[in-house]
C-alpha cells in the first residue's frame, strides 16, 4: 500500500480526486439536462399529461440505482477504463432521445393516444439506455477515487454529481430558450462528454488512438449542423417541416403535405383549415347571449376561436397564454384565416398572475377552457380561487363561460361526476348561472341574471355562422338538453380547488383508454416490491429506502403542486430539481462532518423530520398560494426535504459495514430505489386517488414509523 504521507503520492492523489469529481460533475450536469429535456420532448411529443412526470423519474431513479448496484461486481477498478463512461454517457443520452421517436414511429402511430403501458414500456427503455451507465459511473469513480486517495470518497464524488446537477438546472431555468431544441442540447452534451473523456483519458502518447481522437470529435461536432430534429420530427409526422415555434411549455411544428398546411402540437395535428363545426358551438353561445360585447378575454381556450370572434365587428380580443408557441400557432391560425390582426391583442403572460397582479382591464366576456381538463395545466383554470379572480375583471353585465364538454342523452359516472363538479365550482363564484347545451354543455356565470333567447341579439352573426344558429339548434331541442343536464346534477358535490384538484382526479379516471393496465396489478407488484425492499436491505440501508420513497414521492407531490399554482411546472423542473440535488450536496456535506444533529447517531431523528416535512408540506403551500412567497417556501420545502435526504444518505453510509465499493452500491442503490417506487406509487395511485394532501400524510406516516423502529435498533 501506498504511504499517505509521501509528498508525490498526494501530489498524484490530488491530481486523480480533480479529474475523477470533475468527470461526475459533467456527468451530473448532463444527468439533469437529460432528465429535464426528454420530459419535455415526451410532452411535446405524445399526448400525455404530468403524470408522465413521476413514471419517468421513477424508471430514472431504478435504474441508475441498478446501475450502481451492478458496477460493484466489477474486479479491480482501473483509472485506465474510467475515460470510458463520459463516452458512454454522451452516447446513450442522444441514442435515449431517438429511441422516444422510433418508439412514436413503431408503436404510436399518429392517431394512436398512448395508454399506461405505453407509457411504462417507452419511458422505462429511455431511462434505462441512459440511467443505467450512468449510475455504473458512481460506483466506480466512488471505488477508483478512494483506492488512489486511500479514504473513502463516495461522499466527495455524490456532492460534485449534485453540483453538476445544481448547475445544469440553474441554466436551463434561466435561459430555457437556449435548451428548447432537444437535438442541439444533446449534441452539445455528447461534444461535453467526449472532451471530458479526452482529458480523463490524456496524455494520449499512441498515434492510432490520437488519430481516432480527431476523427470522433470531428464527427462529434458535426452533429451540431446535421438537421437532427427536423428528420425525427418528418419520421414520426410524415409531412415536411417548414418550421417551428419552440417555447418551454411545448413546440409548435408547422408541417405542410400536398399543399395544405397543418400544425403539431403535444401529440396532436391541428388543422390549418378552420372546421366551423369545431369552433362554432366552442365560442358563439356566450357571446350571442350579451347585447353588445366590446371585449372579449381567452384563457385557455380551444385553438382557432379567433377569427370566429371577429365577425363580431365592434369586439375587441384578448388572447391571454404564458405559451409562447401557443401565440404564434394562433397568429398563423389568423393569417390563414384571412382575418385582420388589428382588433386582436396577444399577450405573453401567465393569466393567473397577470389578472392578480398585472391588469386592472374589465371584460364583457370571459371564455376559459376547452373540455375536460385532463392536465394539471388546465384544471388550474377551474377553480373557484380562478373564477373569483375572474369575476373582478368582469364588467356589471359580464359574464364567464366555461366547460365544452360533449352533450351525452346518457352519461357515464364519471362525465356526470365531472359535471356536477363543474357546476358546483362555477356556481360558487356567480349567484347567476345559465346552461347551454347543444353538442357542448357550457356554464354561463355572471352578477345579473341572463334571460334573453339564445337567438334574439346579433343577427348579422347567425347569417354568417354555418353551424350555430336556430336552424341547427332549435329551441325545443336546447331547452330539452338543458333540462336534461339540470336534472342529472346532484347536490352536495365537492368543489374543485387546488389543494383538492377532484376535477383532475375524475378526469384520469374518465380516460378509458389510458388505463389499459389492471391497477389490481399495479397493486400487487408495487406491493411485492415495497416489501422485498423492506427485507433485502438491511441495516441503515433499510431507512435510506424508506427516506428515498417520501423523497421521491413528495418530490413528485411537490412538482405538480407547483403546476397546478404557477403552471410552468416544465420550466421549473429543471431549477427545482437542480435544488434538490443542491440540498442534496449540502446535507450530504454537512454529514460528512457531522455538524450538530446531521451524524449518524441522529440517523432515527433525521427520517422523523422528513416524516413532518412530509405532513406539513401541501397545507402550508396552499394557504400562500398566488401571492410572491409560493415560490420561495416551494424551494424552501423542496431544498429541505433534499437537505434531509443528504444528511440520511451520508449516515446510511457510515452505519452500513462493508467495503466502499460494496457500502457505496447498497446505499445508492436503496436510495435510489426507494425514490423511484415513491415516484411511481405518488404519480399513478396517490395522487390520483387519494389527492395531494392524503399523499403528504401516507408518505409521513410510513417514513415516521421507520423512523421509530429505528430507534430502537441505535
Amino acid at each position: 500500500m501506498l504511504n499517505s504521507n509521501s509528498r508525490d503520492f498526494s501530489k498524484e492523489s490530488s491530481h486523480f480526486l480533480f479529474k475523477g469529481r470533475l468527470a461526475v460533475f459533467v456527468s451530473g450536469f448532463t444527468m439533469l439536462l437529460v432528465q429535464v429535456v426528454l420530459l419535455r420532448e415526451l410532452s411535446s411529443l405524445y399526448a400525455v399529461n404530468e403524470l408522465i412526470v413521476g413514471v419517468f423519474l421513477s424508471f430514472w431513479m431504478f435504474f441508475a440505482g441498478l446501475g450502481a448496484f451492478v458496477a460493484r461486481f466489477f474486479r479491480g477498478f482501473r483509472w485506465q477504463y474510467s475515460g470510458l463512461f463520459p463516452l458512454i454517457s454522451g452516447a446513450t443520452a442522444l441514442m435515449a432521445l431517438w429511441w422516444l421517436y422510433l418508439a412514436k414511429e413503431w408503436l404510436l402511430p399518429m392517431g394512436v393516444s398512448p395508454g399506461l403501458s405505453d407509457w411504462i414500456f417507452i419511458t422505462a427503455l429511455a431511462a434505462f439506455i441512459f440511467c443505467f451507465p450512468t449510475g455504473m459511473m458512481f460506483t466506480w469513480f466512488s471505488a477508483v477515487l478512494s483506492n488512489k486517495s486511500g479514504s473513502r470518497e463516495t461522499e466527495g464524488v455524490y456532492m460534485a454529481e449534485q453540483g453538476g446537477s445544481l448547475l445544469a438546472g440553474f441554466l436551463f431555468y434561466l435561459a430555457a430558450s437556449f435548451w428548447v431544441n432537444a437535438f442541439t442540447t444533446f449534441s452539445f452534451l455528447v461534444l461535453l462528454n467526449f472532451l471530458t473523456g479526452l482529458y480523463l483519458s490524456a496524455p494520449v502518447r499512441k498515434l492510432f488512438l490520437r488519430g481516432l481522437s480527431v476523427v470522433s470529435l470531428l464527427f462529434v461536432v458535426l452533429l451540431w449542423f446535421v438537421p437532427q430534429y427536423e428528420t425525427a420530427r418528418e419520421m414520426v409526422l410524415h409531412k415536411s417541416v417548414g418550421h417551428t415555434f419552440f417555447s418551454p411549455h411545448g413546440s409548435v411544428d408547422v408541417v405542410e403535405r400536398d399543399g395544405e398546411i397543418d400544425f403539431f402540437k403535444n401529440g396532436n395535428f391541428i388543422s390549418g383549415a378552420i372546421v366551423p363545426r369545431k369552433t362554432e358551438e366552442l365560442l358563439h353561445p356566450v357571446l350571442l347571449v350579451h347585447p353588445s360585447p366590446r371585449k372579449l378575454l381567452l384563457v385557455n381556450a380551444s385553438v382557432g376561436l379567433i377569427p370566429e370572434a371577429l365577425k363580431y365587428d365592434s369586439l375587441k380580443v384578448v388572447f391571454l397564454s404564458s405559451d409562447n408557441a401557443r401565440i404564434e400557432l394562433e397568429k398563423e391560425l389568423l393569417e390563414l384565416s384571412g382575418k385582420p390582426a388589428s382588433r386582436v391583442d396577444f399577450i405573453h403572460a401567465d393569466p393567473v398572475n397577470y389578472l392578480e397582479k398585472q391588469s386592472s382591464e374589465n371584460y364583457d366576456v370571459v371564455l376559459v377552457g376547452k373540455g375536460i381538463p385532463y392536465n394539471l395545466a388546465s384544471t388550474r383554470f377551474f377553480t373557484g380561487s380562478f373564477f373569483a379572480l375572474i369575476t373582478r375583471h368582469l364588467s356589471p353585465d359580464g359574464i364567464l363561460a366555461t366547460g365544452g364538454i360533449d352533450y351525452s342523452p346518457l352519461w357515464t359516472s364519471h362525465r356526470q361526476e365531472i359535471l356536477m363538479v363543474m357546476h358546483e365550482t362555477v356556481n360558487g363564484a356567480f349567484p347567476f348561472l345559465r346552461i347551454w347545451a347543444g353538442e357542448k354543455v357550457f356554464f354561463m356565470g355572471s352578477r345579473q341574471e341572463i334571460s334573453n333567447d339564445w337567438w334574439q341579439y346579433h343577427p348579422a352573426v347567425l347569417t354568417e355562422n354555418v353551424f350555430l344558429n336556430p336552424d341547427f339548434f332549435p329551441d325545443y331541442l336546447l331547452e330539452g338538453q338543458i333540462e336534461h343536464v339540470r336534472q342529472s346534477l346532484r347536490p352536495n358535490v365537492p368543489e374543485n380547488t387546488r389543494v383538492r384538484p377532484v376535477l383532475f382526479q375524475l378526469a384520469l379516471h374518465d380516460m378509458g383508454e389510458f388505463w389499459d393496465v389492471k391497477v389490481y396489478w399495479f397493486v400487487v407488484i408495487l406491493g411485492a416490491l415495497l416489501v422485498a425492499g423492506l427485507v433485502l436491505f438491511r441495516e441503515s440501508a433499510k431507512g435510506v429506502f424508506m427516506a428515498g420513497v417520501v423523497l421521491g414521492g413528495m418530490q413528485i407531490t411537490l412538482l405538480l403542486f407547483w403546476q397546478l399554482v404557477m403552471g410552468d411546472m416544465f420550466r421549473a423542473t429543471g431549477l427545482l430539481f437542480s435544488l434538490f440535488m443542491a440540498g442534496l450536496a449540502v446535507g450530504a456535506w454537512l454529514g460528512r462532518r457531522e455538524v450538530l444533529f446531521f451524524s449518524p447517531r441522529f440517523f432515527p431523528a433525521l427520517l422523523i423530520i422528513l416524516a413532518v416535512l412530509s405532513v406539513s408540506a401541501i397545507p402550508v403551500l396552499d394557504t400562500i398560494g398566488h401571492t410572491w412567497l409560493f415560490p420561495l417556501i416551494t424551494i424552501g420545502f423542496v431544498f429541505g426535504f433534499s437537505f434531509i435526504g443528504g444528511a440520511i444518505f451520508v449516515a446510511g453510509l457510515s452505519l452500513h459495514p462493508g467495503s466502499v465499493e460494496k457500502t457505496a452500491s447498497v446505499i445508492y442503490a436503496a436510495d435510489v430505489a426507494g425514490g423511484a417506487l415513491g415516484s411511481f406509487l405518488s404519480a399513478i395511485f396517490f395522487v390520483p386517488f387519494t389527492g395531494m394532501v392524503n399523499t403528504g400524510y401516507l408518505l409521513g406516516m410510513a417514513v415516521l414509523i421507520a423512523g421509530l423502529l429505528m430507534v430502537k435498533r441505535l
